[in-house]
């Protein structure tokens, strides 16, 4: 289909395209004060209009987001065997939730 200089042509540009993406995002926004400024009023007032969605949110899914905390910072300290042989109906629910 493709020989082996396309493909590694297709390659070389999607790479460089992803880090001109990557550096104008950081450059347009994330640098940019008044857009952080912007931004953190806005989800703020989203936050205070929605407190009860929210709060709604994390009592239907409390469960989930403390097993992906237990398993992310066991990913984080290197200790996934661990947390499966300490945790392992955990560790099946987080297998459920994930698939």
């Amino acid at each position: 289909m493709y020989s082996e200089t396309e493909l590694n042509n297709i390659i070389n540009l999607y790479e460089k395209r992803r880090e001109y993406n990557s550096q104008y995002s950081k450059n347009r926004y994330l640098e940019d004060p008044n857009y952080k400024e912007s931004r953190k009023q806005q989800s703020a007032s989203w936050y205070n209009q929605n407190k009860t969605k929210k709060k709604d949110y994390y009592l239907r899914n409390k469960e989930k987001i403390s097993i992906q905390k237990k398993w992310n910072y066991a990913v984080k300290t290197n200790n996934q065997q661990k947390f499966i042989d300490k945790y392992p109906d955990e560790y099946q629910k987080y297998i459920s939730f994930n698939t």
